[in-house]
């Protein structure tokens, strides 16, 4: 019996979505990389001078 190969489109289609997902991946790591350092910044520090009574 030959064994069938996939179609053209599905390869494509399935290097497509590797593609997308490797992008989403690292586009959503610059987003929490982001997401950090604006927490951090905002956060206030023991010795900036503020005290809440």
């Amino acid at each position: 019996m030959k064994k069938q190969s996939k179609p053209t489109i599905i390869k494509l289609s399935e290097r497509f979505d590797k593609q997308l997902l490797s992008i989403l991946s690292k586009e959503l790591d610059a987003l929490k990389s982001t997401k950090n350092h604006f927490i951090k910044t905002l956060r206030p520090t023991s010795d900036d001078g503020l005290q809440v009574a």
